[in-house]
């Protein structure tokens, strides 16, 4: 304990504690002048032993805060790079079931007729627009997106399904099939207002909880 605030105390910057130490130490400055002690060197004292109180509080206090800054610096650094190894792993993986922009958007199609019909009528409704784009730029993992923005008194949807992170996951047209559907499911989530916490309770999240409900039936019994 007393090393850990000997290092954050050497990290505190002496110039900046300055100003902090001396606010740490202005009620007692304070409380001082209204008082008025008798003796003029107690007086001194006790205004000097909180003055450079408050300093040293501060300076362990500012090195506190900027070993904690260089902390989520570094995570945030390591979440990128690893990131960044994701997306290129995943972008190197070969592609087993590829479709024609005509065939995928066929797939598509098929996939929203076969919706319940209030979700059809609630995409008209909110006219939402469902789109399919080759990849996100930069982002080669992200499967679709649901944007939407008001412009004056209409608001503007759209759901943007990219075709190859969809079919670089699909094994096979079975599997193409079933992530086009669960794209569509997600971020029909998201405009029905689910967040992506709200999605990870159920198989078609993210990152599903292990208690995920299932989407699709178990095998051997009907859709």
């Amino acid at each position: 304990m007393v090393r850990r605030l000997l290092t954050r105390y050497r990290r505190g910057n002496p110039l900046q504690s300055i100003w902090l130490g001396a606010l740490l130490a202005s009620p007692v400055w304070v409380n001082t002048l209204v008082y008025r002690p008798t003796s003029s060197a107690g007086t001194l004292l006790l205004l000097g032993g909180s003055l450079a109180g408050g300093w040293a509080v501060a300076r362990v206090f500012l090195g506190s805060v900027s070993a904690d800054l260089e902390e989520v610096r570094a995570q945030n650094l390591w979440l990128q790079e690893r990131a960044q190894r994701a997306d290129a792993a995943f972008a190197a993986h070969p592609i087993s079931v590829a479709v024609s922009d005509e065939e995928f958007a066929a797939i598509v199609e098929a996939e929203l007729a076969a919706l319940p019909p209030w979700i059809g009528r609630a995409i008209t409704q909110q006219n939402v627009a469902i789109t399919v784009e080759e990849q996100r730029a930069g982002e080669p993992r992200v499967f679709g997106v649901y944007q939407s923005q008001r412009r004056g008194s209409d608001v503007m949807s759209e759901i943007t399904l990219y075709r190859r992170p969809i079919m670089r996951v699909s094994g096979d047209r079975a599997a193409l099939h079933r992530q086009i559907h669960d794209t569509l499911l997600h971020e029909l989530g998201h405009m029905f207002g689910m967040s992506e916490s709200d999605l990870d309770h159920f198989t078609i999240g993210n990152n599903p909880r292990p208690d995920a409900e299932p989407v699709h039936p178990p095998p051997g019994e009907p859709a």
